[in-house]
C-alpha cells in the first residue's frame, strides 16, 4: 500500500510550512479562526481520500458492478411475452388468413441463439397461409415463447459477467487509474470541508461522531463521478471489449430487441409490448465500478474516523483533525506534522 499512498501525493501547496522560531509562544493556545480550520480540514480530506483510495485499490474483488435495471426487466419482458403467447391463440383467431400470412413475414436474419428462434419463425410462416386463424394463433405462440426461453438465457448468461467486470477492470488498470484519481485529488477542494471531517459548530466530539463515517467518500465519489468516468474510459475500454459481459450483453439486446420488432407487428397483441433497450453499456460500466469504489473507500473511511492515530503522513495533524480534539492555533502552526 505504501507504493499507492506515494503515488497518490497531495499537491505542493498542501504541504505547508511550519510555523518559524523556536522557544514556547508568548499567547496562550487560542482556538483556530474559520479560515485556518478549514485548511486544516480540506487537507485532512485530501489525506483522508489518499488513505482509502489506497486501500480500495488494493481489494478489487469487493468491486462489483450491478447488472443495470434493464437487464432485470428483461425477465418482466419474458414473462410479458409468454402471457401475449397464452392470448395469441384467441385474439389472433379474429384475423383472417391473408392479415395473418402478411403479418408473420418479415426479417429472419440471426445468429446462434436468436437465429434458432427466427429460423423456426421462417419455417411456420412458410405454412401460415393454409392454417386456420386458431392455427395461426399457435404458430405466433410457439414463437413468442421462443423468444421469451431466450430471453431468460440471455438475462442468466450475463449477470455473473457484470459481477465480475467492475473487479477486473480495477485489477488490470490499476496503476493508471490510481494515477487518475490522485490528479483529481490533489486538484480538487472541498466547498464545505469543515462539516465532511468535523460536523458543526463547535466541532467538538459530539458533532464529530454524528458526522456520517462515509461523507468524505460519498463526497468526493459524487463530485468526482462525471470526470472520472470521462478520464478512465479510454483507459479500460479494451478491458471492457474483451470482457465475458460484452458478448453477453450483446446477444441481450439482439433477443431483445427481435422480441420487440416481432411482437409490434401484432395490433392485436400490443398491450404485450416490450421495450427496446436504449444504454451506453461502457459508460455504465466505468460509472458503476467508480461508485463501487466510492462504497468501498467509505468502508474504510469508517474505520479511519475511529481510529486516526498512526493512519496518515502526518501522524500528528491528522489523528487531531480526525477525532473530537478542539483543534487550536498550535494544531494550525505546526500543520503537516
Amino acid at each position: 500500500r505504501n507504493s499507492l499512498i506515494c503515488s497518490l501525493s497531495l499537491p505542493v501547496g498542501a504541504h505547508l510550512n511550519r510555523a518559524m522560531g523556536c522557544g514556547a509562544s508568548v499567547n496562550p493556545p487560542r482556538r483556530c479562526t474559520p479560515e485556518e480550520l478549514q485548511e486544516l480540514c480540506q487537507n485532512g480530506c485530501k489525506e483522508m481520500e489518499i488513505l482509502t483510495v489506497s486501500a480500495a485499490m488494493e481489494k478489487p474483488e469487493e468491486i462489483v458492478v450491478p447488472p443495470p435495471d434493464c437487464v432485470n426487466d428483461q425477465r418482466e419482458n419474458a414473462q410479458k411475452l409468454r402471457d401475449a403467447a397464452k392470448a395469441a391463440v384467441d385474439k389472433i383467431e379474429s384475423l383472417t388468413e391473408n392479415d395473418m400470412a402478411q403479418n408473420m413475414v418479415g426479417d429472419t436474419e440471426g445468429k446462434g441463439m436468436i437465429g434458432s428462434v427466427m429460423g423456426f419463425m421462417a419455417k411456420a410462416a412458410d405454412g401460415v397461409a393454409e392454417l386456420t386463424g386458431k392455427g395461426a394463433g399457435m404458430v405466433v405462440s410457439t414463437s413468442l415463447n421462443g423468444f421469451a426461453a431466450a430471453l431468460d438465457k440471455a438475462v442468466e448468461a450475463i449477470e455473473k459477467p457484470f459481477t465480475e467486470v467492475g473487479r477486473d477492470i480495477v485489477e488490470r488498470k490499476k496503476t493508471d487509474l490510481i494515477g487518475i484519481y490522485a490528479a483529481y485529488i490533489n486538484q480538487y477542494n472541498h466547498s464545505d470541508p469543515v462539516s465532511l471531517v468535523r460536523g458543526a459548530d463547535p466541532y467538538g466530539a459530539a458533532e464529530y461522531q454524528a458526522v456520517p463515517p462515509d461523507s468524505i467518500s460519498k463526497a468526493l465519489t459524487d463530485v468526482a463521478l462525471q470526470p472520472l468516468a470521462e478520464q478512465m474510459l479510454p483507459i479500460v475500454q479494451s478491458e471492457i471489449d474483451e470482457h465475458a459481459v460484452t458478448k453477453a450483453w450483446d446477444v441481450l439486446i439482439e433477443t431483445t430487441n427481435k422480441a420487440h420488432d416481432k411482437i409490434s407487428q401484432y395490433a392485436q397483441l400490443e398491450g404485450y409490448g416490450i421495450k427496446k433497450i436504449q444504454l451506453d453499456i461502457n459508460t455504465y460500466i466505468v460509472e458503476q465500478s467508480i461508485r463501487a469504489l466510492g462504497d468501498q473507500m467509505g468502508k474504510v473511511e469508517s474505520e479511519v474516523r475511529q481510529n486516526s492515530a498512526g493512519k496518515s503522513r502526518q501522524p500528528q495533524t491528522f489523528a487531531a483533525v480526525f477525532s473530537g480534539t478542539e483543534l487550536m492555533d498550535t494544531h494550525y502552526n505546526n500543520r503537516g506534522k
